[in-house]
């Protein structure tokens, strides 16, 4: 089966409505004869907003694979990155070397035919 990589900074257990469609859109990617791959942060390196009813044993791995890697320390206050539509916030210089780690070790292993990334926050949309 052909994999797609769906790049998701969040993600369940992230409670916040920008983790629900990367959630439903990589269960429905199985659908359509994809096997979809999710890499995202620890949920705790986001410092809270954590629901604790998820748990990744809720998507099976036959399903979707979900891959939690690090995330760096940001480099200036919540204050000054508190812009919602912002594409300049550090989200993306935090992750970006965990991601592209990951990606390439998946690309080992899986037929790769695609790289999603999905937003908020709308600075990792080049990441892909």
């Amino acid at each position: 089966m052909k994999a797609v990589i769906l790049l998701a900074y969040e993600f369940p257990p992230l409670n916040v409505g920008g983790s629900q469609r990367p959630y439903r859109f990589a269960r429905y990617l199985k659908d359509a004869g994809y096997y979809p791959i999710v890499i995202t942060p620890q949920p705790e390196l986001h410092g809270g907003r954590i629901d604790p009813y998820f748990q990744d044993s809720d998507i099976s791995p036959e399903i979707c694979r979900i891959v939690r890697t690090g995330l760096g320390v940001p480099r200036h206050g919540r204050l000054k990155r508190s812009g919602y539509l912002s594409i300049v916030g550090d989200e993306a210089k935090r992750w970006r070397d965990y991601c592209i780690e990951n990606v390439l070790k998946i690309s080992e292993s899986y037929d790769v035919v695609a790289v999603i990334t999905t937003v908020p926050p709308f600075s990792v949309a080049g990441l892909g």
